[in-house]
């Protein structure tokens, strides 16, 4: 497997789970998913949580597809 294809496993990867979150965070509302813990989190708090803790792992996907696809380089001629 070549570097452009490792990139752009992981970052579709990235997409969905940024989908699957996101979705999940807007059709969950309210539901307390464990009401016994110390702090029970609602559905849309925790998936939003989870969002916040991938931004960075995603972010860095970002850069690894920008050197993978050479961008960079591209947007230097104009």
């Amino acid at each position: 497997m070549n570097k452009k294809t490792i990139a752009t496993t992981i970052y579709i990867l990235g997409i969905c789970c940024v989908l699957f979150f996101g979705a999940s965070a807007v059709i969950g509302g309210n539901t307390v998913s464990n009401p016994e813990a110390m702090i029970p989190f609602t559905e849309f708090e925790r998936n939003i949580i989870i969002l916040w803790i991938g931004f960075i792992p995603m972010i860095a996907s970002c850069f690894f597809m920008l050197s993978a696809y050479r961008i960079k380089d591209r947007t230097k001629r104009y």
